[in-house]
């Protein structure tokens, strides 16, 4: 789109007879702007497959390994408001005259399950990062900015984002209220969005974020064993909820179910017994005490840090 120049000239105003206007937003996916490697994170053309966003390029998109390239699904929103404030301008003798665009806040409320202060905490890790998010209309558009042959997330003003938490009362649910600004050169020009119809059939119904695995050593390693609880943040401080039904190929470095020894730089095919649940021995051939051992999840669905047992 053209903005104000005079070489260029004023854009024609003709509107064809039909032209989509983007309904309200339902929920949220974050990524970072930029990946480790430099480039944007967006959705090219070439995604498209016959003209359809895939299922599974979104899958993978949530199940990224490397952090920065990660799609992080956000629930359901409330309350979603997108508000430019008005212009700074200078009175000169009388006339207003605008200096620069107002700068743009969005809010939102998340309610029901995604209110505890747990979740409080999840939404806190973003705070300080620099971030853009697409947005997913109850239409089933999905909304970014449009930038030639890709469709970017709509980029936030890194560290503007900031969180109040509301305790339920007898009239009011569990809220966590947000606020973030978008920086004054936001393009909204821009804005654009892919129709429900250029998505694959349910690609954009029930999407759902890693869940965090904690892993925790549990009995004490032997040179043929590691013992492991896995658990989420969630649940009571002393009873976290378990996660439960890992088989030997979710503990794998290479494709296979394998721990790694830190020490000897190999890894080391093991298998899998889960008693009671949510706590699994590790069994694998017999190394040296003193050797450090790596366990960690690749399951879809869930992320988790590795952790490193010692075997005394």
């Amino acid at each position: 789109m053209k903005s104000c120049n005079c070489k260029s000239g004023a854009s024609n105003t003709g509107v064809p007879a039909c032209v989509d206007v983007l309904n309200r937003t339902s929920y949220e996916i974050y990524m970072y702007k930029r990946a480790n490697d430099g480039t944007y994170n967006s959705i090219q053309e070439s995604d498209l497959v016959n003209g359809v966003l895939p299922t599974s390029f979104i899958t993978a998109k949530i199940n990224e390994t490397d952090p920065s390239k990660r799609w992080y699904v956000m629930p359901k929103v409330k309350n979603v408001t997108f508000e430019q404030a008005d212009p700074n301008t200078e009175d000169i003798e009388g006339i207003v005259y605008p200096v620069s665009e107002g700068m743009i806040t969005g809010t939102v409320d998340y309610i029901s399950k995604y209110a505890s202060p747990k979740w409080y905490g999840v939404l806190k890790s973003f705070e300080c990062l620099d971030v853009a998010k697409y947005e997913v209309t109850v239409a089933g558009e999905l909304i970014g900015l449009e930038y030639d042959d890709e469709l970017r997330p709509l980029p936030m003003e890194q560290g503007t984002m900031w969180l109040k938490y509301q305790r339920p009362t007898k009239t009011s649910v569990a809220k966590i209220m947000q606020t973030v600004m978008w920086g004054e050169d936001f393009p909204v020009e821009r804005i654009n969005g892919l129709a429900s119809d250029r998505f694959e059939d349910g690609a954009l119904e029930s999407l759902n974020g890693l869940l965090d695995i904690i892993l925790e050593e549990n009995d004490a390693a032997t040179t043929t064993t590691v013992n492991v609880t896995a658990e989420l943040c969630y649940g009571g401080f002393d009873d976290k909820e378990k996660v439960e039904g890992l088989v030997a190929d979710d503990f794998n470095y290479d494709g296979v179910a394998t721990v790694y020894n830190v020490t000897d730089d190999t890894s080391l095919a093991v298998t899998v017994v889960e008693s009671p649940e949510g706590v699994y021995t590790l069994t694998f051939a017999a190394q040296d005490s003193s050797d450090v051992i790596e366990v960690r999840v690749v399951k879809e669905g869930y992320a988790n840090e590795a952790i490193q047992i010692t075997i005394p």
